[in-house]
């Protein structure tokens, strides 16, 4: 068989081959370029099927980026937050301290105040 495509291949005039041989080669032909048929269906639904299967993942695959740059986002948010809570905080605790201070300063002149008299 391999012979007698090579030959066909070759394009030798039909008349050199027997009849039987060349009606054996057309049929052969004919099943071949049936399979041939069959093996691309057969690629193009695996191929459709596989693109099925991962539509589903890739849809999720671009939620879970969206959800990663939002959580990020988030994340840099809060920490901005962070800081200027600290320094509302430093703040608060600066004017505490000062209050403090001047409340003990006032608690030393009482005192003083009160030795004297």
């Amino acid at each position: 068989l391999k012979l007698l495509l090579k030959l066909k291949k070759k394009q030798l005039p039909p008349l050199k081959l027997p009849m039987k041989l060349n009606k054996l080669l057309m049929t052969l032909n004919k099943k071949l370029m049936k399979q041939k048929l069959k093996l691309n269906k057969l690629k193009q639904n695996l191929f459709l099927q596989q693109k099925q299967q991962t539509k589903p993942l890739l849809k999720l695959n671009k939620k879970l980026q969206k959800l990663k740059h939002i959580l990020l986002n988030n994340k840099r948010k809060l920490q901005e937050q962070d800081k200027e809570l600290c320094g509302l905080c430093k703040e608060n605790l600066m004017r505490k301290r000062n209050i403090c201070q001047q409340e003990k300063v006032e608690l030393q002149r009482n005192k003083l105040l009160f030795k004297s008299k």
